[in-house]
């Protein structure tokens, strides 16, 4: 690629000039996306030229929000954000390259640590189902069954809620800490 056709300029002037050209949005969309670049965007690189900001610079910035208390989802907004803005700007020719590319925001970690069962607690839960449920307590728990894969005969679901599992102590977990199936 050429090298930048028009004079560096600095991060802000540039989100001005491409925020104006930002339509055909919902102006909840525009609002959201301005709002980003007031809180976390611009502070951090507005008086900086373009082509000085790295992917280094953008994941510290993603980074340090997390570690000021944003969470990651808001992290994640805002580097989702400077990506489009610099993806304009290399669509300009102001930069080669889109600094964001290959910067990954930090993933939300779960709050709850989550309760497993114990092969003894299991029975007990068994204990209190009725038969011939209590088959379908243990078959759940031990295999790592989740409610929402449950099926009545005929194929038609059985009433409960999607996604859970009975996690039992000493069930074999895949990277994530998921029991694997």
């Amino acid at each position: 690629m050429d090298l930048p056709r028009r004079r560096p300029c600095a991060a802000g002037q540039w989100a001005d000039e491409w925020l104006a050209a930002y339509v055909g949005r919902a102006a909840s969309t525009q609002a959201g996306v301005r709002s980003v670049l007031r809180a976390h965007i611009l502070p951090r690189f507005a008086d900086r030229p373009l082509i000085s900001i790295t992917r280094f610079d953008v994941g510290r910035m993603v980074n340090e929000m997390v570690a000021s208390g944003r969470s990651p989802a808001t992290a994640e907004k805002a580097l989702r954000v400077l990506s489009v803005v610099f993806a304009g700007a290399v669509d300009a020719r102001l930069v080669r390259d889109n600094p964001c590319r290959g910067v990954r925001a930090p993933r939300a970690i779960s709050r709850h640590e989550p309760r497993f069962l114990t092969p003894g607690e299991v029975e007990n839960l068994a204990a209190c189902v009725a038969a011939p449920y209590d088959l379908l307590v243990r078959f759940a728990a031990y295999t790592g069954l989740r409610w929402g894969g449950r099926r009545r005969p005929g194929g038609r679901r059985r009433p409960a809620a999607r996604g859970h599992r009975l996690p039992i102590a000493g069930a074999p977990r895949d990277r994530q800490g998921h029991q694997d199936p």
